[in-house]
């Protein structure tokens, strides 16, 4: 019997910016009244450094009758050893009386520390003497040497009077040039009235100043000046404007260790001491519209710039501003505006340096690039053109300030952070000590996270780093994550790395991608070289990694335990030490899997070897399958080409079933097999070796047992044995081979198509059922018994006769001896010979 076994597997695939200050000194005088004799006393004030000298110093006095000391002088006195205390000295100078002969005169003073023989500095500018020298003079002038004298004076002799004048209340004794009389034209100390607008006024005619003082001091200058615009001086006596200045105006403030100034055009100090608006360069005319709010040791230099207050600020670039600070509450160091329209909001040595650049507040902070921006923090940096920086750089204990360095780049804030002079429109938010060198990249935040490529980006993390080859690269986050590709991803993780273009790694840790879009989902130590290769995940059993690998082009390992996929295309979708190593090879899980052949399956279990091309394994023990052959079981081994072997027997884990030639079907099952075409859901109960669920079976023993229930059959008709017997009787009978077999292998037995046409049984005429072929045999035996039947009848009624013959043949023997009976002798004899004959002649019939 002839059989076709089909069976089908299913298997899922699855800046710093520095002021230094240098030592310098500055003096200002403190002008003294005449004394007796031709000496006087000269009182100032000693710098030294910026602060008031103390100690011993040599100083030497030249006097001058121009302003600048270009001139010859006209006498000089030396002093040594000066004792000068918290910067006040005092000593008397001697010109002689012949040097004051009305003119105008400077004093240029020069200094040197007491204990040096070196050269002298010259203190500028030069100090103008006031007319309290001409005393002086005034003793021993002549009648003669007066100018302006009435003539009643002329005599030499003081005898004049006003002629017995007398003046109402209100008015005052005044010379109206010929003589004396009475007028009304002074203020009174209560007030006056009848005043006309533009016609009285308290001042001066003359291009002289106008000084009020308080207790004796000078409280308000009104100074002239060439342009017209009085310029008005309040506050400490020692507080100026410079010769030929125009509109300035100083409201207050100042003292005699720091007064207040005015070196430019309409240049404004509202108060406090020390403060200077203009730059003092000489030049009243260039850096004018300076504005000093207040404050101490403030200098509005340049134009139209202001210092609203705090302590030693500048505003030095062309609209400069700074709000205010420089005083951190124990020492001053003041902030600068120096660029144009540069701003400094406050804090503390903060410095504007860019044209347009502003800082807010903070400490050290600068803003050095043109537009840039600093928000405040400690020792922050925007140097970079349009370059920002929000806060930041002061860990609560240590200062390292973020530095923005490239062309409109942003540090949100954060400590350390540095963005270089090559990452233009760069940006880090916030994090720790984050650097970027390629433009247009980003870090979010984290620690010592590293981009070095353009369009680039780092969310977080630490340690991460993009090389400059790896232009628009992103790590979302994690530790020791690198990229040296463009268009990598690396999601997070730790020690995570990618080196080929448009890799990804979705995460886990110790990650490597080698192959251009290959990506690896994540895991522990899992490697995807190929191409457009794949790792899942897994590599990590629970005690120690091991990861797994992708290194065929588009190769897939879903994840599990040390399993590679070499071959291109080739799949592991888990388990554990598992290799497809076979182009198109597919292993489903399990553990110790070869899958080397092309287009190779093994669907699971243990230990299966798929070698050849096209093998199918679905799961087992060390099953080996080769090309196009299948095994499944236990150690079954389909090493021939187009084999089939399913091997059941787990007793004997080593009781391999081989195959032996190509294209066999072997099968070992000692539960025994089962084949059905049942539907619905059933366990089938197997007692022999095949049983079928038809009720046929191939027995133990090896006997073929068909189904012959009369439960199973129907439409009974009985047979005419006499006419199977006939029919099988004419039936032809070869011996001959299958065309598949060899020639020399026989065979007996009819032609189906005989047979049909003889006993029309079966489902066609080119099959001969078993069943059928026993049934017509039995029917033939039965019509041949039948005929057996009806001999053996015959045969005894001849028997019968026969018995009868011998009887009297018997008889006849007995009387032979007597004479009367020998004549009918031979006629007995002729009968029992041709009955003999007839006997023997039906037996032969029969047995045909």
């Amino acid at each position: 019997m002839r059989r076709k076994i089909w069976l089908v597997v299913v298997t899922l695939i699855g800046t710093v910016i520095l002021f230094m200050t240098i030592p310098g000194l500055a003096q200002e005088p403190f002008r003294s009244g005449g004394t007796a004799g031709t000496g006087f006393t000269y009182q100032g004030q000693l710098t030294d450094g910026g602060n008031p000298a103390n100690g011993t110093y040599d100083f030497q006095f030249t006097l001058f009758d121009e302003a600048t000391g270009s001139g010859s002088p006209l006498g000089t006195v030396t002093k040594d050893d000066v004792t000068v205390t918290d910067g006040i000295f005092a000593v008397t100078l001697d010109f002689g009386s012949s040097v004051f002969d009305g003119n105008a005169r400077w004093l240029k003073v020069s200094v040197r520390a007491g204990s040096s023989t070196g050269a002298y500095t010259d203190l500028i500018p030069l100090t103008e003497l006031t007319p309290a020298p001409y005393a002086i003079f005034s003793q021993s002038a002549p009648w003669s040497g007066l100018s302006g004298m009435p003539s009643d004076f002329s005599d030499a002799v003081d005898n004049d009077s006003l002629g017995g004048l007398t003046c109402a209340s209100g008015e005052i004794a005044r010379w109206n040039g010929s003589a004396w009389e009475c007028g009304a034209e002074a203020w009174s100390l209560t007030g006056n009235s009848g005043t006309t607008p533009g016609a009285n006024f308290i001042g001066t005619t003359d291009n002289v100043s106008l000084t009020l003082a308080v207790s004796g001091s000078v409280a308000l200058k009104l100074i002239p000046n060439a342009g017209g615009t009085a310029n008005i001086v309040g506050g400490y006596s020692g507080n100026s404007a410079t010769n030929n200045t125009v509109g300035v105006f100083i409201g207050g403030g100042g003292n005699g260790s720091n007064p207040n100034m005015v070196t430019d055009d309409y240049g404004t100090v509202g108060g406090g001491t020390g403060n200077r608006a203009g730059d003092n360069a000489g030049t009243t005319s260039d850096q004018g519209w300076a504005t000093v709010g207040g404050g101490g040791g403030n200098v509005a230099g340049g134009k139209y710039a202001t210092v609203a207050g705090g302590s030693y600020n500048a505003a030095g670039g062309a609209g400069a501003f700074v709000g205010g600070g420089g005083y951190n509450g124990s020492s001053s160091y003041g902030n600068r505006a120096l660029g144009t329209v540069s701003v400094v909001g406050g804090g503390y040595a903060n410095s504007a340096i860019g044209d347009y650049a502003i800082v807010n507040g903070g400490q050290f902070n600068s803003a050095g690039g043109m537009f840039a921006v600093v928000g405040g923090g400690d020792t922050n940096t925007a140097s970079g053109i349009a370059s920002f920086v929000g806060g930041g750089g002061y860990n609560g204990t240590f200062a390292k300030g973020n530095q923005a360095q490239g062309t409109a780049s942003v540090i949100g804030g954060g400590y350390g952070n540095v963005i270089s002079t090559t990452g233009d429109y760069g940006t880090v938010s916030g994090g720790m000590i984050n650097y970027i060198s390629g433009p247009y990249a980003t870090v979010s935040g984290g620690v010592a996270n590293h981009i070095y490529s353009e369009n680039s980006a780092i969310g977080g993390g630490y340690g991460n780093v993009i090389s400059d080859t790896a232009a628009f690269a992103i790590i979302g986050g994690g530790r020791d994550n690198s990229t040296t590709a463009n268009a990598t991803t690396i999601g997070g993780g730790i020690g995570n790395r990618v080196t080929a273009i448009t890799a990804t790694i979705g995460g886990g840790e110790y990650i490597s991608v080698g192959g251009v879009a290959a990506t690896v989902a994540g895991g522990s130590y899992n490697t995807a070289v190929g191409t457009g290769a794949f790792v899942g995940g897994g590599g990590y059993d629970g005690f120690s990694s091991y990861g797994n690998l992708a290194q065929g082009t588009v190769s897939v390992v879903g994840g599990g335990y040390a399993n590679s996929a070499i071959g291109d295309y080739a799949i592991v979708n888990g388990g554990q030490f598992n290799l497809a190593g076979g182009m198109f090879a597919v292993i489903g899980g399990g553990n110790m899997h070869i899958a080397g052949g092309f287009a190779s399956f093994i669907g699971g279990g243990y230990g299966n070897h798929a070698t050849g091309d096209y093998a199918m394994i679905p799961g087992g023990y060390q099953n080996v399958a080769g090309i196009k052959s299948f095994a499944a079981g236990d150690t079954a081994h389909a090493t021939h080409s187009g084999t089939f072997v399913w091997d059941g027997d787990t007793s004997s884990p080593n009781s391999d079933l081989n195959s032996s030639a190509n294209g066999q079907f072997i099968a070992r099952a000692p539960g025994g097999f089962w084949f059905g075409n049942t539907t619905g859901n059933l366990t089938p109960t197997i007692t022999n070796f095949l049983d079928t669920s038809t009720g046929a079976y191939l027995s133990s023993g090896g006997t073929w047992t068909n189904a012959s229930d009369r439960n199973l059959k129907e439409n009974f008709t009985p047979v005419d044995s006499a006419a199977v017997l006939e029919a099988v009787a004419q039936l032809p009978i070869s011996v001959w081979n299958y065309k598949s077999q060899a020639a020399d292998i026989r065979h007996m037995g009819p032609m189906a198509q005989d047979f049909y046409a003889a006993f029309a049984l079966g489902e066609d005429d080119t099959h001969i059922s078993t069943v059928d072929e026993g049934g017509v045999a039995l029917a033939a035996i039965q019509g041949l018994y039948a005929q057996n039947q009806q001999l053996q009848a015959e045969n005894n009624a001849l028997q019968s006769r026969l018995d009868a013959l011998e009887a009297r043949m018997t008889a006849l023997e007995r009387d032979r001896s007597a004479p009367a009976q020998s004549g009918w002798l031979p006629g007995l004899g002729g009968a029992l010979l041709a009955a003999g004959f007839i006997w023997t002649t039906r037996r032969k019939g029969d047995r045909a």
